[in-house]
């Protein structure tokens, strides 16, 4: 996995915690006194029928639609 810019994750990775999916990221950090740490956080993985709903006709005529 290559880094793309200074925010991405270092890490990134899946978990199964309590039975669910999660999506892991790490950063790798210094502290004040220079010891090097990861700093980490989960998330929900994105369902693809929320990033990608399908299209629902509206009630109505469609201004698009031929005859």
């Amino acid at each position: 996995f290559k880094k793309d810019g200074s925010n991405e994750p270092d890490f990134r990775g899946d978990a199964l915690i309590d039975g669910k999916e999660k999506k892991i990221s790490g950063w790798k950090k210094k502290d004040k006194n220079g010891n090097t740490f990861i700093s980490g956080a989960f998330e929900d993985p994105q369902d693809s029928a929320k990033r990608f709903p399908q299209a629902q006709k509206a009630s109505g005529s469609d201004p698009f639609e031929m005859d």
